[in-house]
């Protein structure tokens, strides 16, 4: 890679509709790499929306129609969450190769419940971000090599910020609506919710070749 800055920028989005529940998700992966700095910012926005259906009434109706329920906050490195989920990162990119490091990770978290008459929806929101460190591999006065191993960012286990699971989406569900959660429990909406938010595993599958027009052109034409 040359010694031009690089801005890369890529969303991914899939839809999943099983039984009488329906997730969508998505991850936003935003970051200036600076081959001659140290240290680059990044940030990452996980998405999630669940949908909860229940046209015949029961007791899915009972316990969410009119229900309404927003938690939200923000934590920096000085929270214990925050400290692990900075530890499962790095854990996850070392196993991935990548020589790259997250450091410094400030989350910010908003889940929202609104229960209608024939459904309820849960909108999850997960944006992590912080620096990147030891991307560059061996820079000379030619070229600079540099790690791009590091774009999966992503952790399957549980994750708790301000005592509120952010992670998986059916532990925000037990801690908020534990009713909810016994009736979801061993159906086929268990195995959806228990995946986890903070996944851009998607994003790392992207080929190099599909971020080449995603570099800076006003360095690349200074280098040229």
């Amino acid at each position: 890679m040359s010694r031009a800055v690089a801005f890369l920028s890529i969303m991914l989005a899939g839809l999943l509709v099983i039984g009488t529940s329906s997730t969508a998700w998505g991850a936003q992966l935003d970051a200036t790499i600076n081959p001659l700095s140290d240290i680059s910012p990044f940030k990452v926005n996980y998405q999630k929306t669940v949908f909860i259906e229940y046209h015949q009434g029961g007791q899915l109706f009972d316990l969410l129609q009119g229900e309404e329920w927003t938690v939200s906050g923000t934590a920096d490195s000085s929270d214990p969450g925050v400290q692990k989920l900075t530890q499962l990162l790095n854990q996850k990119l070392n196993a991935d190769g990548s020589h790259t490091k997250v450091q410094n990770l400030k989350v910010n978290y908003d889940i929202h419940l609104k229960g209608r008459n024939l459904s309820a929806s849960i909108d999850y929101k997960v944006i992590i971000q912080g620096e990147l460190t030891d991307y560059v591999i061996t820079k000379d006065q030619q070229k600079t090599l540099v790690d791009l191993g590091w774009r999966g960012l992503t952790v399957t286990e549980p994750v708790t910020v301000d005592g509120i699971p952010i992670n998986i989406p059916l532990n925000t569900i037990k801690h908020q609506e534990p009713e909810v959660y016994n009736i979801i429990q061993g159906t086929k909406a268990e195995d959806v919710l228990k995946r986890s938010m903070i996944d851009a595993e998607f994003i790392k599958q992207q080929p190099l070749s599909n971020w080449h027009f995603l570099f800076d052109p006003t360095g690349i034409n200074v280098d040229a």
